[in-house]
């Protein structure tokens, strides 16, 4: 190998870089957070579309982190694009 054309790697070999948090968990935390700071009225709804755009992401991180908070128990899903918080997740 030519020494003048190879660049060192700018980290130390040592150095271990982790992984980003997914779109799918910066959403579930996110979300999470706000249901349980009570940021959410009990029973209000949930739309995709709106939390979609709150966040500034695609509906797809928004339906999985309402799935996953559905089987936490902190929201009830009712239609296919709503949930609501469920009345047990506040404090």
């Amino acid at each position: 190998m030519d020494a003048k054309l190879y660049t060192p790697p700018d980290t130390a070999p040592d150095a271990v870089l982790l992984p980003a948090p997914s779109l799918r968990e910066t959403v579930y935390a996110q979300l999470r957070a706000a249901v349980l700071d009570g940021e959410f009225g009990a029973r209000e709804r949930l739309a995709e579309v709106r939390l979609a755009a709150r966040f500034g992401v695609s509906r797809t991180p928004v339906r999985e982190a309402l799935a996953r908070l559905a089987s936490d128990g902190l929201i009830e899903r009712g239609t296919a694009a709503s949930s609501s918080p469920s009345p047990t997740s506040r404090g």
